[in-house]
Protein backbone atom coordinates (compact mmCIF):
# COMPACT_ATOMS: atom_id res chain seq x y z
CA UNK A 1 0.00 0.00 0.00
CA UNK A 2 2.44 2.65 -1.24
CA UNK A 3 0.16 5.63 -1.60
CA UNK A 4 1.29 9.19 -2.01
CA UNK A 5 -0.62 12.01 -0.37
CA UNK A 6 -2.52 12.98 -3.51
CA UNK A 7 -4.22 9.62 -3.99
CA UNK A 8 -4.76 8.28 -0.47
CA UNK A 9 -8.40 9.40 -0.63
CA UNK A 10 -9.10 7.57 -3.93
CA UNK A 11 -10.80 4.28 -3.02
CA UNK A 12 -10.10 2.89 -6.49
CA UNK A 13 -6.47 2.54 -5.40
CA UNK A 14 -7.45 0.11 -2.61
CA UNK A 15 -8.40 -3.54 -2.69
CA UNK A 16 -11.47 -4.72 -0.82
CA UNK A 17 -9.16 -6.29 1.77
CA UNK A 18 -7.35 -2.99 2.28
CA UNK A 19 -10.68 -1.21 2.78
CA UNK A 20 -11.64 -3.76 5.44
CA UNK A 21 -8.25 -3.17 7.07
CA UNK A 22 -8.80 0.62 7.05
CA UNK A 23 -12.18 0.03 8.70
CA UNK A 24 -10.52 -2.33 11.20
CA UNK A 25 -12.96 -5.13 10.30
CA UNK A 26 -12.44 -8.81 9.57
CA UNK A 27 -15.15 -10.63 7.63
CA UNK A 28 -17.98 -8.34 8.83
CA UNK A 29 -21.67 -8.85 8.22
CA UNK A 30 -23.34 -6.26 5.98
CA UNK A 31 -24.91 -4.69 9.06
CA UNK A 32 -21.55 -4.38 10.85
CA UNK A 33 -19.89 -2.97 7.75
CA UNK A 34 -22.61 -0.39 7.19
CA UNK A 35 -22.63 0.65 10.86
CA UNK A 36 -18.87 1.14 10.91
CA UNK A 37 -18.81 3.22 7.73
CA UNK A 38 -21.73 5.41 8.86
CA UNK A 39 -20.12 5.89 12.26
CA UNK A 40 -16.93 7.15 10.60
CA UNK A 41 -18.86 9.44 8.26
CA UNK A 42 -20.70 11.02 11.20
CA UNK A 43 -17.49 11.25 13.23
CA UNK A 44 -15.71 13.26 10.55
CA UNK A 45 -18.79 15.31 9.59
CA UNK A 46 -18.76 16.83 13.05
CA UNK A 47 -15.26 18.21 12.49
CA UNK A 48 -14.81 21.14 10.17
CA UNK A 49 -11.36 20.78 8.71
CA UNK A 50 -10.12 20.22 5.18
CA UNK A 51 -8.84 16.73 6.01
CA UNK A 52 -12.09 15.76 7.76
CA UNK A 53 -14.08 16.80 4.67
CA UNK A 54 -11.79 14.59 2.57
CA UNK A 55 -12.37 11.72 4.98
CA UNK A 56 -16.14 12.20 4.81
CA UNK A 57 -15.96 11.98 1.01
CA UNK A 58 -13.63 8.96 1.26
CA UNK A 59 -15.97 7.06 3.60
CA UNK A 60 -19.01 8.02 1.49
CA UNK A 61 -17.15 6.52 -1.48
CA UNK A 62 -16.40 3.41 0.60
CA UNK A 63 -20.09 3.15 1.49
CA UNK A 64 -21.06 3.43 -2.18
CA UNK A 65 -18.44 0.83 -3.10
CA UNK A 66 -19.91 -1.77 -0.76
CA UNK A 67 -23.61 -0.86 -1.02
CA UNK A 68 -24.11 0.49 -4.55
CA UNK A 69 -26.21 -2.51 -5.65
CA UNK A 70 -28.69 -2.26 -2.76
CA UNK A 71 -30.41 0.66 -4.51
CA UNK A 72 -30.99 -1.54 -7.55
CA UNK A 73 -32.67 -4.16 -5.35
CA UNK A 74 -34.88 -1.49 -3.76
CA UNK A 75 -35.95 -0.19 -7.17
CA UNK A 76 -36.80 -3.74 -8.29
CA UNK A 77 -39.15 -4.10 -5.32
CA UNK A 78 -40.82 -0.78 -6.18
CA UNK A 79 -41.27 -1.92 -9.79
CA UNK A 80 -43.17 -4.98 -8.54
CA UNK A 81 -45.87 -2.78 -6.97
CA UNK A 82 -44.25 -3.03 -3.57
CA UNK A 83 -44.46 -6.83 -3.48
CA UNK A 84 -41.21 -8.23 -2.22
CA UNK A 85 -40.19 -11.11 -4.44
CA UNK A 86 -38.49 -14.04 -2.77
CA UNK A 87 -36.68 -16.39 -5.08
CA UNK A 88 -38.45 -19.71 -5.33
CA UNK A 89 -41.70 -18.39 -3.92
CA UNK A 90 -43.21 -16.92 -7.07
CA UNK A 91 -46.02 -19.48 -7.03
CA UNK A 92 -47.03 -18.36 -3.56
CA UNK A 93 -47.27 -14.75 -4.72
CA UNK A 94 -49.30 -15.79 -7.76
CA UNK A 95 -51.66 -17.78 -5.53
CA UNK A 96 -51.96 -14.84 -3.17
CA UNK A 97 -52.85 -12.54 -6.08
CA UNK A 98 -55.36 -15.02 -7.51
CA UNK A 99 -57.09 -15.21 -4.10
CA UNK A 100 -57.44 -11.44 -4.13
CA UNK A 101 -59.06 -11.58 -7.54
CA UNK A 102 -61.50 -14.34 -6.64
CA UNK A 103 -62.82 -12.57 -3.56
Amino acid sequence: MNKNKSDIYDINDYTEGELYEILDLVNPSDRELEAKILMLIHKYESLDTRSSRKLVKFFNDVYNYFFQDSDAVDSDIEENDGEEMVEGLTNMIEKKNSKKLSV
